[in-house]
Formats: structure tokens, sequence, C-alpha cells
């Protein structure tokens, strides 16, 4: 099972708009004012190398080249530790804006806001050499599932735009109106799944085995500097109620109660993500009898 936690970083100050933005806008998110969210990454310098990237895109949208607001946009906190291969949903925070021109564009605003989203969103994932990917994106959907495809430490970057943004018949000029898009930026560590490899399994008097856990250095515990969390299981393949869970070692040394032969699973995790590997069989003849098919009724 996944967790997540979120640290928090120092707020940034929010670009100015061009000049030549002289339309009045309202920006109306789901959380109010321009605060930003808890981010380990430098947000405009992510912005940044996506900014001139996006000058014109496929369905009509536009964004002015160079101009993002860096606004909270991301709801997901970060870090993120994601596996390579696996599917982590980055949430994105609603956020409308709205041309008021007029007192009576502001309840059309706000109805907008409360019936629908007038937005798009559009993600990208930046590496640490700066090398930028388009996720996908400039539609209404405002979550990402992002499934990392190689390790390293990258940010994800997510910039919401208005749906009415058009290119005009000046062509890649533009609409000098246009509103500027906000911006924000996520740091992932992008790291391969816990290995769990154990040898040595033996039975007799007791079950023993020897655990070899790996965790990646980019995981959330191995760049704390921790080590790996490691459990065992010892299930009877006969008598279900024989079933133990042995954690914090990676000996396993253990006398169950009841004799036969037992399966053994070794766990290994690293904070957020964990592998379990079929270790073996083995038997067990230093504990009781117990009663393997409980259902038959013993008449002596």
């Amino acid at each position: 099972m996944l967790k997540h936690q979120s640290t928090k970083a120092p707020k940034h100050q929010s670009t100015k708009a061009p000049k030549h933005q002289s339309i009045k806008t309202v920006l109306i998110s789901l959380i109010a004012g321009t605060s930003f969210s808890a981010l380990a990454v430098d947000r405009e310098l992510e912005c940044s190398l996506i900014a001139n990237q996006i000058t014109s895109v496929n369905n009509g949208y536009l964004v002015a080249p160079g101009w993002l607001e860096h606004r909270t946009t991301i709801n997901t906190g970060g870090p993120i530790y994601a596996a390579v291969g696996e599917t982590f949903q980055v949430r994105g925070r609603k956020t409308n804006f709205c041309i008021i021109k007029e007192i009576e564009d502001l309840a059309g605003c706000l109805w907008e806001y409360a019936t629908g989203n007038s937005n798009r969103y559009a993600w990208w994932e930046n590496n640490a050499q700066h090398n930028t990917n388009f996720l996908g994106g400039f539609s209404s959907n405002r979550n990402l599932y992002y499934v990392p495809t190689e390790r390293g430490e990258k940010s994800i970057v997510s910039v919401v735009t208005d749906k009415y943004y058009t290119t005009n018949s000046y062509g890649s000029t533009g609409n000098l109106d246009l509103l500027i898009p906000s911006c924000d930026a996520i740091k992932v560590y992008a790291h391969d799944l816990p290995i769990a490899n154990a040898y040595s399994l033996q039975g007799g008097m007791s079950i023993s085995a020897q655990a070899v856990p790996t965790i990646d250095s980019l995981s959330e515990r191995g760049r704390q500097g921790l080590a790996p969390i490691v459990s065992w299981r010892l299930k009877h393949i006969q008598f279900h109620e024989a079933d133990y869970f042995i954690s914090g070692t990676t000996t396993l040394n253990f006398s169950p109660q009841y004799n036969g032969i037992y399966t053994v699973y070794l766990t290994v995790g690293d904070g957020n993500y964990s592998t379990t590997t079929r270790v073996g069989d083995a038997y067990f003849a230093g504990g009781e009898d117990g009663c393997f098919d409980c259902d038959t009724v013993i008449i002596q």
C-alpha cells in the first residue's frame, strides 16, 4: 500500500503579467488566495524549462510564450516517491480563470466554477538534466496517472490554461489579451521496487532462513539512510490457523506451535512499496500435531 507524506518549503513569489495584459481577470481557486503548495522543488526553474515549449498546441489552445504564473495547481503533496512501472496519481487542483469586464460577468464566473470547469490541464516531466517530456493533457481532466519509465530525480510540472485560448488571424502570434497560464511543480524520486531475496531455508526442530533485502537509494527509506522493512510469513499448508508473521529481523529462526510443512514468504518494504517473495517450503517437527482436517468428526 502506498503512503505519502508532505513536506513544506518556502513560498515563492508570483511573476507579474506583461504590460500588454490590459484585460481584467479574476482567478478563482478551490482554496482562496495565492498560497503555494508544499514543494521541495524550484518551481520557477521547473516552469521556465517548459515555458517556451508550449507557444502553440493542438485543439486551438495558445500559451503566451515565456510567461507562466507561479500558482498552486497541484494538490498532491511532495516529494513523491514513485516506483518505475507503477502508477501514481498526482491530483490537480480545480482552477478557473474568468474574464471580468462588467460586474455581471462575476456571477457567470462563479456559476461556471460551481457547475463546470473552464480550464485545461497539461503535464510535463523534467529530469535532472533539464530534459522535458510532455506527459499529456490540455484536457479537462485535472489528475495525472503518472508511470515513471526510468529511475532518477525528476519534477512533474502542471500548466493550467483557459479553454477559450485561441489562435487569431495573425497565426502563431496569438491574442495579446490571453490570460497568463498558471504553473506548478512537484519533486519526484522515481526508483526501483524493493528486492526480496533469501537463502539457506531449513526445517527440523525450527525453521530458519536468511534474508538479503535491497531497496533503491532513491526510495523514501533509501534517501533517509534507513534500513529496509523486513517481515516473514510462515503458513501451514494444511492447518490454516497456523499462520505466523515475524518482523524486524533479516534472520529467521522460528518454532511454530504445530508440526507440518510451512510455506515461507519474505516481504521487503521501502516505506511506500513492498515486494513479497515465496522463499519455499520447510518441514517443522518440533511442535505438536494439529487438527489438519477439522471438518471431519473423529469418533474413538
